[in-house]
C-alpha cells in the first residue's frame, strides 16, 4: 500500500535536476564480442550455433516470465551463445540495457551490489555463475551443469569484458553518496514507481544504519529544479505531511553537488 514503505523506516529524499550522462565509446558489439571468444577459448570448447538475439516477445520465452523487471529497467536486447565440450555446457548472455544506470539497476536487483569496482567479476551460486555490468551491458555467464574447470567461467567473462565498449565513469550517485553509516550492497536504481508513486521516477536508493535505525536515502532526478520541487511537494501531500523540508545547504545536498530539497 502507498505510504507503508515510507513509514517502515526513516527517509531522506533528495530531488535533483537531471545531470548529463556519459556515453560508451569504442569496443565492439555484443555479437562481435561473443564471436571473438572462438579465438580465445581453449580449442576443445566450441560454440554450438550463431549468437541468438532476443527482443520483444522473445524475452518472455528466454526469461521465463521475468521479462517485466528487465523491461522496466529498459532492456533492449539479449544476445546469447552456448559453448560446449564433452559433457559440459556454458551459456553467455549479454543484456543491452540501453544506459549504464539501467545495467547497474538490474545487476543490483539480481545479484546485490558490493565493494567491487565495475567490471570486476562476481562469482555467485556456488561458483556456477559469473556476472558483472560494463557500461550499458549486464552480463551473465552460467554453467548449465557440472564444469570440471571453474576457471573457464572467468575466462569467458573476462573475454566478454575486454570486448565490450568501455565506460569507466562511475555513476554520480555511487561516486557522491555519503559513505558514513552506509550499508554496503544496499544501493539500488529504479526507473519508476518508487514507493508505488508513479510521479517518483529515475531514482537511486541506499540504506544507512544510524544509531541502530535504518534510514533510506532516495535520490531522484528530474529535468529541472521546478519539476523536482513539484514532485517533492506532491509526495509530501500524498504522505499527509510526514515529510518536512531540510535546509538546502545540508551536508547531504552539498555532497551530492545538486540543487534540491531533502526530507
Amino acid at each position: 500500500m502507498k505510504g507503508e514503505a515510507i513509514m517502515a523506516r526513516n527517509l531522506v529524499l533528495v530531488t535533483l535536476a537531471l545531470s548529463a550522462l556519459v556515453s560508451c565509446q569504442g569496443g565492439g558489439s555484443a555479437t562481435q564480442t561473443l564471436l571473438s571468444l572462438d579465438t580465445t577459448l581453449p580449442a576443445e570448447w566450441k560454440r554450438t550455433d550463431e549468437p541468438q538475439h532476443y527482443t520483444d516477445e522473445g524475452l518472455f520465452d528466454l526469461l521465463n516470465g521475468g521479462a517485466d523487471v528487465y523491461r522496466e529497467l529498459g532492456v533492449r536486447e539479449v544476445v546469447r551463445a552456448e559453448y560446449v565440450r564433452e559433457g559440459e555446457s556454458i551459456v553467455a548472455e549479454i543484456y543491452d540495457m540501453g544506459e549504464k544506470r539501467n545495467a547497474f539497476g538490474i545487476y543490483a536487483l539480481e545479484e546485490g551490489t558490493s565493494d567491487k569496482e565495475e567490471e570486476e567479476l562476481d562469482e555467485i551460486a556456488g561458483g556456477n555463475q559469473v556476472c558483472f555490468h560494463c557500461g550499458k551491458y549486464y552480463v551473465k555467464v552460467t554453467c548449465m551443469g557440472e564444469v570440471r574447470d571453474p576457471q573457464i567461467l572467468h575466462r569467458i567473462a573476462s573475454g566478454i569484458a575486454e570486448g565490450l565498449p568501455k565506460d569507466h565513469e562511475t555513476l554520480d550517485f555511487l561516486r557522491r553518496r555519503p559513505e558514513e553509516h552506509l550499508i554496503r550492497g544496499s544501493e539500488r536504481y529504479y526507473r519508476k514507481n518508487i514507493f508505488g508513486f508513479d510521479f517518483l521516477i529515475d531514482g537511486f536508493t541506499a540504506d544507512y544504519k544510524i544509531d541502530g535505525n535504518i534510514t533510506a536515502l532516495f535520490v531522484l532526478e528530474y529535468p529541472s529544479v521546478a519539476d523536482a520541487l513539484q514532485a517533492f511537494d506532491r509526495l509530501r501531500k500524498e504522505t499527509k505531511g510526514r515529510l518536512s523540508p531540510a535546509a538546502p545547504t545540508d551536508m547531504l545536498i552539498d555532497d551530492l553537488a545538486g540543487k534540491g530539497i531533502a526530507a
